[in-house]
């Protein structure tokens, strides 16, 4: 697609140097960063369950790579989250309404009921443009921060016991994880495959774990810690609780047990975000010493047939959608889980953590 000297394509893995590049440009980095930015996005790109090479489009104009969108897909709640951004120095020109365009005709055609985006709050001009296609604001990510380096030290009530997760309790991780949070707004429910790859292979070389809280040898809660990339020294990804034990103060205790894993390993300050109406969750976070910093605005548009930019493009259902084996380099990768990213995008997971995958482009 053309329209005033601007091309929009889909993603290819020769395209990843331009989209390092476009990446390192809107987050205000120098060029000095830009291998560091490529080798993340390779990884990011290559998570399971991601197809870049049929959800991500780029924005060119001749030679220059100005923007991008990616509609991530989480097809088994048939939705889309969008993740974007332009070049600082093309931006207004008309790329991001140009770029929203295809995603959504692409959401049509991928028969998605709903698409979200998260916005900074800050973000004048985005916030503009999705208002102006017909997305509506439902929700605010609030992102907080403990400044503290002082442990949490709540007190683990007797038959209770908190540690640090096995590597070979992914199984574990992922049960309890989506038994604390179906149903709940924006969550999809991950697989095995997904939580291993976010673990182990995302942020190499960082603390990333879990804190398990077990009671008689069964674990029934858990705080996903891990070491940022850029920005805060730590982050809180996730916080859950087995349904059937919630308001017992459990959450608390493992939050407070995360904080304390942090602190000793001289990880602070910590970073945490929560969908703003979640008020339990909130309150436990204040306690605990967290203060709200950002509330970033979540929007939503309605794939419905009156929905702006309505596709005449015939949908396919979930069970017919094409899965795209992504090559890097010329081989097969892995593909087929945050919130240090460009253009900040959903914060996973939580108590807490609600909303969708977290893309970090460092």
């Amino acid at each position: 697609m053309t329209t005033n000297q601007l091309d929009i394509r889909l993603f290819t893995w020769p395209d990843i140097d331009a989209l390092a590049g476009l990446l390192t440009a809107i987050a205000g980095k120098g060029q000095s960063s830009v291998m560091e930015v490529k080798e993340h996005t390779q990884r990011l790109y290559r998570r399971p369950g991601l197809y870049p090479e049929r959800d991500c489009f780029l924005a060119w104009r001749g030679a220059d790579l100005v923007g991008y969108l990616f509609l991530i897909a989480e097809e088994p709640i048939n939705r889309g989250i969008i993740e974007r951004g332009a070049h600082p120095q093309h931006r207004g020109q008309g790329i991001g309404d140009e770029l929203l365009k295809a995603a959504i005709a692409h959401a049509r055609a991928m028969y998605y009921t709903v698409i979200h985006t998260n916005v900074a709050s800050d973000a004048t001009a985005p916030q503009r443009l999705f208002s102006s296609a017909g997305f509506t604001q439902v929700k605010e990510l609030w992102h907080l921060r403990r400044d503290s380096g002082q442990p949490a030290s709540i007190e683990v009530s007797e038959g209770y016991q908190v540690r640090v997760m096995n590597t070979d309790e992914v199984e574990t991780l992922t049960w309890l994880q989506n038994a604390a949070f179906t149903g709940t707004w924006g969550f999809c429910p991950n697989t095995p495959e997904q939580v291993a790859y976010s673990l182990n292979d995302l942020f190499p070389g960082l603390l990333n774990t879990s804190l398990f809280l077990d009671r008689n040898g069964e674990t029934v809660a858990y705080c996903w810690v891990r070491q940022s990339s850029s920005g805060d020294p730590s982050y809180i990804e996730m916080v859950g609780v087995r349904p059937d034990l919630r308001g017992n103060g459990l959450a608390k205790v493992v939050t407070g047990a995360g904080i304390d894993y942090l602190v000793s390993k001289g990880l602070t300050p910590i970073g945490i975000s929560v969908l703003g109406d979640n008020t339990p969750a909130v309150r436990t976070y204040e306690r605990l010493g967290f203060q709200v910093h950002e509330r970033a605005p979540w929007y939503e548009l309605k794939l419905t047939s009156s929905s702006y930019f309505a596709s005449s493009h015939m949908a396919t259902p979930a069970s017919t959608r094409p899965r795209m084996r992504s090559t890097l380099n010329g081989s097969p990768s892995s593909n087929n889980p945050s919130t240090d990213t460009t253009t900040k995008f959903s914060a996973k997971m939580g108590c807490t953590a609600e909303a969708g995958p977290k893309l970090s482009a460092l």
